[in-house]
C-alpha cells in the first residue's frame, strides 16, 4: 500500500511538472513551515485544486484535456490524481491500466 501512494504521488509530481509547470515557473520548490505553504523565497502560497475521484470510478477524465480545462476554466494550479486500489478495475486487478492512467 505505502509502495502504491509514493507511486501515486511520484506520478502525479511528474505529471503536475510536465503539463502545468506555470506554478512551478511562479514560486519555484514548494515546502510546508509550520502549517504554511511557501514558495521557494519563503513566501506564504496557495495552489488551488480539484482531485479527481479513485481512476477506476473516474477513469473518462484522467486526460490532458480535462487537466487543460481545470487549469483554462477554473484555474486550478494543482490537481490530485487519486489512484483506486479496489472494487472492480482498481491496481490490484489491473495494475497496467492502473498506472496507465496516472
Amino acid at each position: 500500500m505505502k509502495q502504491i501512494l509514493l507511486l501515486s504521488a511520484f506520478i502525479f509530481l511528474l505529471f503536475v511538472v510536465t503539463t502545468m509547470a506555470q506554478p512551478v515557473k511562479k514560486h519555484g520548490n514548494l515546502s510546508v513551515k509550520g502549517t504554511r505553504l511557501t514558495d521557494q523565497h519563503g513566501n506564504i502560497t496557495v495552489l488551488n485544486g480539484v482531485s479527481y475521484g479513485w481512476h477506476n470510478w473516474w477513469p473518462r477524465f484522467y486526460n490532458k484535456e480535462s487537466v487543460k480545462w481545470l487549469a483554462t476554466d477554473w484555474k486550478c494550479t494543482a490537481v490530485r490524481a487519486a489512484m483506486g486500489i479496489d472494487p472492480k478495475s482498481g491496481y490490484i486487478d489491473k495494475p497496467d491500466w492502473s498506472k496507465e492512467k496516472m
